[in-house]
This record gives structure tokens, C-alpha cells and sequence, in this order.
């Protein structure tokens, strides 16, 4: 329930307690796929890593609570847009929110890492100017969230890799293909005992396309859809999602759909991901970056230079043709 928890910590929080005992019973790990996957699925997860290092991906949200469904926990409905940066170390996420029982308010905190140090703005209107919320030298101590779309999808690709290659967090269960899906199931356990599904599309580049999360608290399922492609990697479009509680004790069961508005390349440079960006002064107790090379002025210089010497060597060339023409009027 990634997907889930990164809009919504509060949910995470009260999903993700507890443990549970589960029993290796029924496993159906097929010897060919379990080889296959380990091939392919790694060199899927190394190539979105070296891509997910320079993406710029902007979506929108909207989570509703069930119909019906109750719990004590507050929770209201909202709408909201994401935009999520990185260029290698360098992270940008801002996140603009409305709330239903507060429409007319508008929350926008936009929180960005440079190699320098770290730093939270916020403004209250979208054509309004920022105020820096938080300052810190360094990195953070909790390391800046990535909730994209693209990022959830991976993240659960990655931990499948991980039980396929029996890393100590999870315990493979059940490799296989499903006939009837047409997808090969994925099926763990993580070190607090929850119970994750997921199923695979070989014939896709290993894109992960239906999630199941169970643990003592709850039951959350998303299902991914793509249309976008980037140096030969998937991305998904749109990915929905469902929360259920076992208990009224927490929040009632939501649902959550996440559409992409665009992904690509980014186009940024290290300087946008600083406070001098978003028109405020830089931190007096951080070296300043280096001004950049001005190569326009150079390309400049040197074309007027190249013109400068065309229309030289024109003239010096007119003037040797005028004095031989004189030359052979005179002899």
C-alpha cells in the first residue's frame, strides 16, 4: 500500500502495525521463471534506477472514502496535484492540496535536497510567493519522500527482486504464471509478516500491473495502467488503489486514483533545486556555486570574430584583384 501511505502517512501508520505468524505452507516456486525473473527483472530494475535518476514527473490525485464505510479516524476527501524533480542528488517534490470540506483554501509546500543543504516553502495561493517553512545544512535526517507515480511502481518491482533473490527482508513463497491473468505471481513476506502479492507482465518489460497487501491491520490493492514510454522503459498512466480496514478502530476504507499529467526528462539544472530559485537569498553559511561559463558571450566573440575576418580577406582579396586589373591596363 506504498502508493497509499505516501499521500496519506496517517493510513500507513495504522496499516503497517503489528505482527502476524504465517507458515511457508504451499509454496509453488517454478525453477524456470525464478531464473528467468532473476535475469530480466534485474536488468529492468537497474535500468529505472539509472533513468529515475533525472525524471521530472507531474500527476494528479483524488482519495474518497468508501461509501458506507466508517472509521474513527478522521478523514477527509481531497484533490490535489504533484510534481516530483530529481536530477542525481538533487530532489524536488511540491504538493498542492484541496479539501473538500474547505474548498475555497489551497495548501501548497513545495520541500527540495540540494548538495548543499535541504529546505521547505510554502505559500498560500498558487500565483503567491513562497516563505521558507525549514532550513537545514546537510541532508535531512529522514531522507525526502518520492511519491510519484512511476516511483511506486518500481518500488514494489524492486522488493519482488529482492524476495526472487532471497534477500533476508522477505521470504519467497509462491513463484508461477497465472493462466488466467496471463501474468506471473509474485508472493512474499516482509520481516514484519505481511503478506504481498504481485503480479508481473513478462512480456512487458516485467512491469508490475496488480498489488495485493495484507497485513494484521488491513488489505490494500492497486492496479496500474501504462501508455508511456522513456528510452524503452514503461511508465505508468494511472494507477487506482483500495485501503480496507479489519477494524472501525481506524480510518474508514478509501480509495485513491493517481493519473499522470506528464513525465520526461528533466530539463533543470543543480540551480533550480536552490532557495535563489524561487527568488530568496542563499543561506550565508553555505559556499555560493561557482557563477557558470558564459558560452554565449564566447560564441559571440567568436562569430563576430569569423565575420570580422570574412569581411577582411574579402576586401584584401578585391584590392589584389584591383591592382592586377591596373597592372595589366599599364603594361
Amino acid at each position: 500500500m506504498r502508493a497509499i501511505g505516501r499521500w496519506y502517512l496517517a493510513l500507513v501508520a495504522a496499516l503497517c502495525s503489528g505482527t502476524a505468524a504465517h507458515t511457508r505452507g504451499g509454496e509453488a516456486i517454478d525453477p524456470i521463471w525464478l531464473a528467468k525473473a532473476r535475469t530480466e527483472v534485474k536488468e529492468v530494475s537497474e535500468k529505472y534506477k539509472a533513468l529515475a535518476e533525472r525524471l521530472d514527473e507531474e500527476s494528479e490525485y483524488r482519495m474518497d472514502k468508501v461509501p458506507g464505510s466508517i472509521g474513527k479516524m478522521p478523514f477527509n476527501a481531497h484533490s490535489g496535484r504533484r510534481r516530483v524533480v530529481r536530477l542525481g542528488d538533487n530532489l524536488m517534490c511540491e504538493k498542492i492540496v484541496t479539501w473538500d470540506n474547505e474548498p475555497n483554501k489551497v495548501e501548497i509546500r513545495l520541500q527540495c535536497d540540494n548538495s548543499d543543504y535541504y529546505f521547505t516553502l510554502n505559500k498560500t495561493r498558487e500565483d503567491g510567493p513562497y516563505a521558507l517553512i525549514e532550513y537545514g545544512p546537510g541532508k535531512r535526517k529522514r531522507p525526502l519522500s518520492q511519491p510519484s507515480l512511476h516511483d511506486g511502481a518500481y518500488y514494489y518491482l524492486n522488493n519482488s527482486l529482492a524476495a526472487i533473490d532471497n534477500h533476508d527482508k522477505y521470504a519467497l513463497h509462491k513463484l508461477r504464471f497465472d493462466d488466467a491473468k496471463g501474468l506471473l505471481l509474485v508472493e512474499y513476506t516482509d520481516r514484519a509478516g505481511n503478506q504481498i502479492q504481485t503480479y508481473l507482465d513478462p512480456s512487458h518489460n516485467w512491469r508490475l500491473v496488480e498489488l495485493r497487501s495484507e497485513t494484521p491491520s488491513g488489505i490494500g490493492t492497486e492496479r496500474w495502467s501504462y501508455g508511456i514510454t522513456i528510452d524503452g522503459l514503461e511508465f505508468p498512466t494511472e494507477c487506482t488503489s483500495l485501503a480496507t480496514y479489519k477494524s472501525a478502530d481506524f480510518a474508514p476504507n478509501v480509495t485513491l486514483t493517481i493519473r499522470l499529467i506528464r513525465l520526461g526528462i528533466t530539463e533543470k539544472t543543480p540551480r533550480d533545486f536552490r532557495l535563489s530559485a524561487f527568488d530568496l537569498p542563499e543561506p550565508i553559511d553555505v559556499a555560493p556555486l561557482p557563477r557558470p561559463t558564459r558560452w554565449y558571450l564566447w560564441i559571440a566573440a567568436a562569430t563576430l570574430s569569423a565575420a570580422a575576418l570574412s569581411i577582411l580577406f574579402a576586401w584584401l582579396k578585391r584590392r589584389h584583384t584591383t591592382k592586377a586589373s591596373l597592372s595589366s591596363e599599364a603594361s
